[in-house]
């Protein structure tokens, strides 16, 4: 099997790597040929066009899987789009730099493989395994990261030691690259608030009440999803005793219900800044493709602009944050980019944003 992929490696390494050349031989051939009647170089030239044809075809195949972008069929001739997506998803799923234990910036060309190496045999290789959910990413045997953190003191060495192994020989053993995928049917759940007195009777009543609901229902209520509102004039005392009674946590200004902020101080613009980062990743793809004009009028009008909508249905936008996000939507419509070039802008936003009935 080793042997069957190092051929198949340096097969796909020799039909991938010389595309320019051999396109640009087939194009000389085909102009030597151009114009020539008799019998043998005509037969010739159909050949030569049906090889450029064919690397042509090989070329952009090439491309689109490199690309990962599935929904843009092959044999649409959109080589130029497959190059500019799978220059960006190999520029974002790159390593450029790291910083050293002195603090500077080791690149490849100065030690950056051996910084990586060195790091992976000095560290106890579980700091990256603790920072991922317990209940995330099981691999094919059913074992979740919950289960190796909990046995770390068991299994910990062999981890570690699988780990350097990679690093060294860059080979991975068989199996550890297999994935399960299960499709999981959702189900709309509803969310209740139940409110009470500030202190440790009428948090015990609320208890004895959720546990009547599970009997009657069969359903069980998730402690780790639920949380405490507390008013200001509760002192801390008392929400540390509420809390241990209901086993739940003290809900903070980052608690979020359907996906807004349960509260709301003086800093909106905090809060709410959430809408900034998403419009924001989605013109980050936007970018990495090769939209028309119409194209970037629907995007900003349907996408764009109807993203704040759910928000808006319940907070007033401070003017700030539209301020910004008007800012972000301008600069997407005038291709400039958020790295310092711009470009001319030829209508102010206000006129384009006027309704076509008033000569927008």
């Amino acid at each position: 099997m080793r042997q069957c992929g190092h051929t198949l490696e340096a097969w796909g390494r020799e039909m991938t790597s010389g595309f320019g050349k051999r396109i640009k031989e087939c194009k000389l051939e085909l102009r030597k040929l151009r114009g020539k009647t008799d019998g043998d170089p005509v037969e010739q030239f159909k050949a030569a066009k049906q090889k450029l044809f064919l690397i042509l075809d090989q070329q952009e195949i090439f491309w689109s899987q490199r690309s990962k972008q599935l929904w843009l069929q092959v044999g649409d001739k959109n080589t130029h789009f497959f190059h500019v997506y799978a220059s960006e998803r190999r520029r974002s799923n790159s390593i450029q730099k790291l910083h050293n234990s002195e603090g500077e910036w080791v690149e490849w060309h100065n030690g950056l493989k051996v910084l990586i190496t060195r790091s992976v045999e000095r560290g106890n290789g579980g700091s990256a395994l603790f920072q991922m959910h317990l209940d995330k990413s099981p691999g094919s045997d059913g074992m979740t990261p919950g289960f190796f953190q909990r046995h770390w003191s068991i299994v910990g060495s062999d981890i570690v030691e699988l780990v350097r192994k990679f690093f060294k020989e860059g080979e991975l053993d068989v199996g550890l690259n297999e994935t399960n995928l299960v499709l999981i049917p959702k189900k709309k759940t509803r969310a209740n608030y139940l409110y009470c007195k500030a202190n440790t009777y009428e948090a015990s009543r609320v208890m004895e009440l959720l546990r009547l609901f599970e009997q009657a229902s069969g359903q069980q209520i998730s402690v780790e999803k639920s949380s405490v509102f507390f008013s200001t004039n509760v002192i801390p005392y008392n929400r540390q005793n509420i809390c241990q009674v209901m086993s739940m946590g003290e809900a903070d200004v980052h608690n979020k219900y359907m996906g807004l902020p349960n509260i709301l101080g003086q800093k909106k613009s905090v809060l709410l800044g959430f809408l900034k980062d998403i419009i924001e990743k989605e013109i980050r793809v936007w970018r990495r493709k090769l939209v028309a004009k119409s194209g970037q009028e629907i995007l900003i009008k349907m996408v764009g602009q109807s993203l704040p909508n759910y928000v808006m249905s319940v907070f007033l936008l401070p003017m700030d944050l539209i301020k910004n996000i008007k800012k972000m939507l301008t600069k997407y419509w005038w291709n400039s980019t958020q790295k310092g070039m711009k470009k001319i802008h030829w209508a102010s936003w206000e006129k384009l944003c006027r309704h076509k009935s008033k000569e927008a």
